[in-house]
């Protein structure tokens, strides 16, 4: 293969003149066909790369889906453990975080604060197949939980989920979520609400409907990917009434969960992967003691 002298080209940036990697460097600058046979080289590095990815991920997947731990669709650890899920599915969430018990891990120990709090009422906004309704039926078993979703297919999920877990007579099932429903929530008594609304945060959670719920405890997933000033907004909002706290998606330590032991570190990573577009946010609004809601 001919090029040109190597003193014809300058020295790459950054490669020291006279060593070997500044000889190939100046030559696959200086010529077009030596850049092609080393681009297609790293091409091909670079297919092999994801193909051995590709396939120690299916091997992963297989060992999960071939756990006995998780193959009885029970959640195995965090506040909602010993619920069981009638099928494996999940809704616009990823199922193996769920039975682990590291799905959103960062609201475990507020939600074992709230234990104490004997709430009549419980919403859920955005339930799916039911992992927080029924998780929450579980802990408070003399509320009466009201769950809801804009997807019919979710809340047959979310009734089935249910009924496997005996908590059927205390669901409340329901669509779509408006603020005149909220605020009409706000009026049943001290109650705690759950939102995942996919950014329909701000439209939601207007100034008058914080307000009658004063009385309530909030906790809403924040979707600021899509308005940044969703956060902000909320913690103005609230913070008038409420006690008001933010927590930040917090780092997994598989350890912690005892059914990942014995798994490859990648089958470990998929089995807490809940698949976020970037690091998430909740808000935390406790309601202050002697709070009541307007009337």
């Amino acid at each position: 293969m001919e090029a040109e002298p190597l003193e014809s080209s300058p020295p790459a940036p950054g490669a020291r003149p006279g060593t070997f990697a500044a000889r190939v460097a100046r030559r696959t600058a200086a010529s077009p066909r030596w850049w092609a046979v080393v681009g297609s080289r790293l091409v091909r590095l670079g297919e092999l790369l994801r193909r051995s990815r590709l396939d120690a991920t299916r091997e992963a997947e297989a060992a999960l889906a071939g756990s006995p731990a998780l193959a009885a669709r029970m959640v195995l650890d965090g506040p909602f453990r010993g619920m069981r899920y009638p099928a494996p599915r999940a809704f616009g969430s990823m199922l193996y975080p769920k039975l682990v018990g590291s799905y959103e891990c960062e609201l475990h120990p507020w939600l074992e604060q709230l234990r104490r709090r004997p709430y009549a009422h419980v919403m859920d906004i955005g339930c799916a197949e039911g992992y927080y309704a029924v998780g929450l039926a579980l802990l408070w078993p003399a509320a009466q939980v009201h769950a809801h979703d804009s997807d019919p297919a979710a809340l047959d999920a979310c009734r089935e989920t249910a009924r496997a877990n005996g908590v059927l007579d205390r669901l409340h099932l329901g669509g779509a979520v408006s603020a005149e429903d909220l605020g009409r929530f706000g009026a049943l008594a001290d109650g705690l609400i759950v939102c995942d609304c996919e950014g329909c945060e701000l439209s939601l959670f207007t100034p008058p409907v914080v307000e009658r719920l004063a009385g309530c405890d909030v906790i809403v997933e924040l979707h600021d990917f899509i308005d940044p000033t969703i956060s902000s907004t909320l913690v103005e909002r609230f913070r008038p009434s409420h006690a008001v706290h933010t927590v930040r998606t917090a780092r997994r330590h598989p350890g912690r969960f005892a059914a990942l032991r014995g798994l490859s570190p990648l089958a470990r990573e998929l089995a807490m992967a809940e698949q976020r577009p970037g690091p998430m946010e909740w808000l935390l609004a406790r309601s202050r003691p002697g709070a009541r809601t307007p009337g």
